[in-house]
């Protein structure tokens, strides 16, 4: 082999590590990537959970204070009533 073969040889080595390693940073690139989306997506989720809760719980004082109302309310017509039909009788 001479010195051309040589040559030869390692710029086809040279070409077939390229052709390796590139493709492998790329993808490994696009995994970091796709990994820290994820990650975003996991602390969205997370925080959309949280928020959804408190709403809910906030929904729910509202409406368990709304009950309380009518309750209150009822009672107050309730006694009202019961007045009117006392002077109804008398």
């Amino acid at each position: 082999m001479n010195e051309w073969g040589v040559v030869g040889v390692i710029v086809t080595l040279v070409g077939l590590a390229v052709a390796i390693i590139k493709p492998i940073v790329q993808l490994n690139t696009n995994i970091v990537k796709l990994t820290d989306a994820v990650e975003g997506l996991k602390n969205a989720h997370t925080k959309m959970e949280a928020d959804n809760e408190e709403e809910h719980k906030q929904l729910h004082e509202r409406i368990n204070h709304r009950k309380k109302e009518n309750e209150e309310l009822d009672d107050r017509v309730a006694d009202h009533e019961r007045r009117i039909g006392i002077l109804e009788h008398k």
